[in-house]
């Protein structure tokens, strides 16, 4: 009986003193001792043991010196074509200040540009942080921007946007990223006491930025059929090259209603095409066209048909058609473009190409041993498929 006596008033006690320790869902008052200064605890990270306060450990610094970690922002533009303009948003990075306040200096980026130097296609780079805006040192592929002087305050991250002024001659289809190979070399930030930051070695990179031409093509589709030659082996084929013509500039476009003059081909064997014409655009009729020209007018795009006919070769095989340039013009003139310079990937205000990477087709007429079984069925039908390539949207370069 004593024991039982003696659980029963423990298990009361218990219940005294653990009753008030229970809130059952209600807001509990938590009174410090007077004896004792009390700070609460700030939210922790994940994974944080508790009872403890946990920070980024940054292996083998100084926890009194400012560390710098960088990162590219999820601000940042994806992947885009867009004209040659000014103030192109080309990328956008973080830099986090960790430990200690800090002051940015200097920051270098890598400018990637495809196939020429960055000077060839930027009048100007420059970054922007809030209201500052810091114009490159040099336009170069390694572009330094000193005099930032940005306080990086503690624990706190900072975005650093990259801008450019594109010339308007920038060639069609010219790409460019930008890199920053974060880096004491090539991050410069001061703290109060005038001691360096340590920068954390990281590659962050910017989507890939595309400059288009003043005109592009698109929806381009090639197709061929043999025209029936009664009971003897087809010789002829008619051919049908369709495309869009986008006008992305904010001038009217002109091109010729004679395709030899309009556009840039060739034929295997040579000679083996002809009747090479236009068809009825669509827009049939626009008020800019002429007696010798058809408009595209500024932002607008306009649908061609090239139509031809394909000639059997002496020797049999396939004929391959290529369409390798349109040319075009800002002027009228009389109804016709403004010439076309000889000089290949010409691109001015005036005088101006767009490069089709060879779009075409390539089609095999029926050969001869294919004739009995013509006579016999008359039924004239395409002896092989035509090989049609170029299907791929040209303004991102396929």
């Amino acid at each position: 009986m004593k024991i039982k006596n003696r659980f029963f008033v423990v298990m009361l006690a218990f219940l005294i003193v653990g009753i008030p320790l229970v809130s059952f869902g209600q807001n509990q008052t938590i009174t410090c001792p007077q004896n004792l200064i009390c700070t609460p605890i700030p939210p922790q990270p994940a994974g944080c043991p508790v009872g403890f306060t946990c920070k980024l450990n940054i292996v083998g610094t100084d926890p009194n010196v400012a560390v710098l970690i960088t990162n590219t922002s999820t601000y940042s533009p994806v992947a885009k074509s867009v004209l040659p303009d000014s103030n192109v948003l080309l990328g956008v990075f973080e830099i986090t200040d960790m430990n200690k306040t800090s002051t940015l200096k200097s920051i270098s980026f890598n400018i990637p540009v495809s196939g020429r130097l960055p000077a060839d296609i930027f009048n100007n780079l420059y970054i922007k942080s809030g209201d500052k805006i810091v114009p490159a040192d040099s336009i170069s592929s390694n572009p330094k921007f000193s005099n930032i002087d940005k306080i990086l305050s503690r624990d706190t991250t900072y975005t650093l946007a990259v801008y450019g002024d594109v010339k308007s001659n920038t060639p069609d289809n010219t790409k460019v990223y930008v890199r920053l190979n974060a880096a004491n070399s090539t991050i410069y930030a001061v703290d109060s006491d005038g001691v360096a930051a340590k920068v954390t070695e990281q590659i962050s990179t910017s989507s890939t930025t595309t400059f288009v031409g003043k005109v592009a093509v698109s929806n381009v589709s090639a197709k061929a059929e043999s025209i029936d030659n009664g009971t003897s082996r087809p010789n002829l084929a008619s051919i049908n090259i369709e495309f869009n013509v986008d006008n992305l500039s904010n001038k009217d476009v002109f091109i010729s209603k004679n395709p030899n003059i309009a556009l840039s081909t060739s034929s295997t064997p040579i000679n083996s095409i002809v009747g090479l014409k236009f068809a009825t655009p669509n827009p049939q009729i626009l008020s800019g066209d002429t007696a010798e020209s058809y408009v595209i007018p500024a932002n607008s795009s306009r649908k061609f048909s090239y139509l031809g006919v394909m000639l059997r070769p002496v020797n049999g095989g396939a004929v391959s058609f290529k369409i390798s340039r349109l040319k075009y013009g800002f002027n009228s003139k009389n109804g016709l473009p403004e010439p076309v310079l000889a000089t290949p990937n010409t691109n001015t205000e005036s005088n101006t190409t767009y490069d089709f990477r060879n779009i075409g087709i390539t089609y095999t007429l029926a050969t001869s041993d294919d004739d009995n079984n013509i006579l016999a069925t008359r039924n004239l039908r395409d002896s092989l498929v035509a090989s049609v390539f170029g299907f791929a949207k040209l303004i991102l370069g396929f």
